[in-house]
């Protein structure tokens, strides 16, 4: 697992600055700050609400360099990654499809598109998918989180969760996990504190397949069974908080 996450650190970084265009590049130049002088240089390329806090001067940042050259992805998922360059495409739902047959790979590992044309109407779509295998390549995990919830100056409330995540494509193949139901990848969340809350819990299943939505489950002490929920409600707070 070490050499994995050595192999891989801050891609997300990568990703953002491959999107720049070159006006902002020229613009925003390694060493410059960003900040209430300088926030309108970076309009477009960062969300509006995150972009507001450096024009009223809560944020200010050196612009860094990351040259993509020195990268150096593992082997097997460099070597994986260059194995799949024109063998895969999208279907019209969006869906990894071998070019060819037209049938979903049972398993893909490395970075399905390594070379994507930027003028290709399906570039969007594809370099998600680069992230989410990227990603997955990590393995399954279990995370110990805290969700807190911030004023303007102080702490108002904190919850302790634990959550399981377990994937079943994009991971090496000695950590592959028998698979006849098409998963993608299943995660079940359990808070651990404060006591009102403490076993309620959240189970998901996700597929591979895109015309099968999410299965997803909840279960609350104070009301005992375990309960089905609609996956197409993404708005409802997690625990009564903002995030959804």
């Amino acid at each position: 697992m070490t050499t994995r996450f050595d192999g891989v650190r801050a891609i997300a970084l990568v990703a953002c600055l491959a999107t720049w265009t070159a006006a902002a590049r020229a613009e925003l130049k390694p060493g410059m700050v960003l900040n209430q002088e300088t926030w309108q240089q970076a309009e477009g390329l960062l969300p509006p609400e995150i972009l507001k806090h450096y024009e009223n001067g809560d944020y200010a940042n050196v612009i860094a360099d990351w040259p993509l050259g020195v990268y150096l992805w593992p082997p097997d998922f460099k070597a994986a990654s260059e194995k799949n360059a024109g063998q895969l495409d999208l279907n019209d739902n969006g869906t990894i499809i071998e070019k060819g047959s037209n049938k979903q790979p049972p398993y893909v590992m490395g970075f399905p598109f390594p070379i994507i044309d930027p003028a290709d109407p399906k570039a969007a779509t594809k370099i998600l998918w680069n992230y989410f295998y990227r990603s997955w390549y990590f393995g399954s995990l279990r995370a110990e989180s805290q969700l807190n919830w911030v004023a303007a100056k102080n702490l108002e409330r904190r919850t302790d969760v634990e959550a399981d995540f377990e994937y079943y494509d994009g991971i090496p193949p000695d950590e592959r996990l028998t698979n006849s139901e098409n998963f993608s990848v299943r995660m079940l969340a359990v808070t651990l504190s404060p006591a009102d809350l403490n076993g309620t819990a959240a189970l998901t299943w996700r597929y591979r397949d895109s015309d099968k939505r999410d299965s997803n489950w909840a279960y609350v002490p104070a009301l005992r069974p375990v309960r089905a929920v609609s996956p197409a409600n993404r708005s409802d707070g997690f625990l009564g908080s903002d995030m959804s």
